[in-house]
Order: C-alpha cells, then sequence, then structure tokens
C-alpha cells in the first residue's frame, strides 16, 4: 500500500460531488482526506472556461487501482486534469539529517581516495620522468 495525493481539476459547472464519487469508486476506504481548494482562474483556457475547480486528496492504495482511477478520470468529462503524485517514491521526503559521525566519515573516505589518488598521479609523474631522462640520455649517447 503507497501514499497517494491526487490533484484533479474540474469543470466549475459540474458539482464536486464527481470528483468524490469518482475516488470513492476505485479506492472506497483509501481515501483519507478531500479538500476542495477554491475556484481559480486558469492560465489558459480548458474547454473554453477561463476558470476551474482545484480538489486535492490522499490517498493509501495500490498502484494498480492508480491506473484504473487514471482510466475513469479520462472518460469523465467533468475532470478536465488529473495529477497523480507517490508520496512515497519522492526524494524530497526520503531526506533525513546526517549525524556528525555519518559525516565525518564521510569526510575520512573522501580525504583517503584524494590522498590515494594524488599518491597516483606522483607516481605516474616520476615515470614519466624516469622515461623522458631514459629516452634523453639514449639519444646523447647517439
Amino acid at each position: 500500500m503507497n501514499n497517494y495525493e491526487i490533484m484533479m481539476i474540474i469543470n466549475p459547472k459540474s458539482d464536486v460531488k464527481v470528483a468524490k464519487d469518482l475516488l470513492n469508486k476505485v479506492f472506497d476506504k483509501g481515501v483519507k482526506s478531500f479538500e476542495k481548494m477554491e475556484k481559480t482562474e486558469l492560465a489558459y483556457e480548458i474547454n473554453k472556461s477561463k476558470t476551474a475547480i482545484y480538489i486535492l486528496s490522499n490517498i493509501e492504495t495500490k498502484g494498480e487501482l492508480i491506473q484504473e482511477f487514471r482510466r475513469l478520470s479520462n472518460i469523465e468529462k467533468n475532470i478536465w486534469r488529473i495529477m497523480v503524485v507517490n508520496l512515497d517514491s519522492e526524494r524530497a521526503l526520503e531526506r533525513r539529517e546526517h549525524t556528525k559521525s555519518e559525516l565525518a566519515k564521510q569526510s575520512e573516505k573522501r580525504e583517503k581516495r584524494r590522498l590515494e589518488r594524488d599518491a597516483f598521479h606522483k607516481e605516474r609523474i616520476a615515470k614519466r620522468e624516469a622515461y623522458r631522462k631514459s629516452q634523453y640520455n639514449k639519444s646523447e649517447e647517439k
């Protein structure tokens, strides 16, 4: 069971009950909250209308039911747009505070990698210089 947030834009001439009935039909008891936001002026016309009603709802359900909800909402003419967000997989929700010890370990690992990389490059430069000197000495002998 995943948590989803569903935002709907519906026809301002229709009743909010259309959206609520669709949610209850598909998700039954999985509907945690249902909120009529406001009647808002749109940035561009949808179905020759400059206003719409926004509805926000939180759902706890399986992913298969989300597909069924999308299908049914596309059939319903009074629901103009929908957006479904899976709250469990959103990266911003999973951020957590790092403890000082975790940060110190990460810093130590970075420093160790930097020292290894520097040692590797110094060794490579030394080998290159030795090779150049040997080539220079060969050319002087001839």
